[in-house]
């Protein structure tokens, strides 16, 4: 399982920065959080990168002491932290924002958004059907 959740998770931050970076033209920075909340604080997108990758390593210890792992939670895992590094490392690149590209009609979001969302419903389901 940890190879898998290894493999997914490499690959939605690889995915997640190649769409940002192919869709630059049309990519709104979101420099807040969900929703753009909090854009006209300066310093939030630094915090929330540091507070991403911190996220991020505990995640991945949790994930690799966790006893009673199976595939729901493996891919939850993986999506919820690649998607989690995939926004924490654009906030470093894209000058403390995120990219975001994909319209749906009330927000825009990008990949690593819509992996977190995915992760965290998989996570949800895990631990409430345990």
């Amino acid at each position: 399982m940890t190879a898998a959740f290894i493999i997914i998770l490499a690959s939605v931050v690889a995915i997640d920065l190649i769409s940002k970076w192919l869709a630059t033209d049309i990519a709104h920075i979101n420099t807040g959080i969900s929703f753009g909340w909090g854009r006209d604080v300066a310093w939030l997108g630094d915090v929330i990168a540091v507070v991403a990758f911190a996220v991020a390593i505990v995640g991945i210890i949790w994930f690799i002491m966790y006893k009673k792992k199976t595939w729901v939670l493996t891919v939850g895992a993986a999506l919820f932290i690649g998607g989690t590094l995939g926004n924490a490392v654009d906030r470093l690149i894209s000058d403390g924002g995120v990219r975001d590209f994909i319209d749906m009609y009330f927000f825009r979001n990008n990949i690593a958004d819509i992996a977190i969302i995915v992760g965290v419903v998989l996570l949800g389901v895990k631990f409430a059907f345990r």
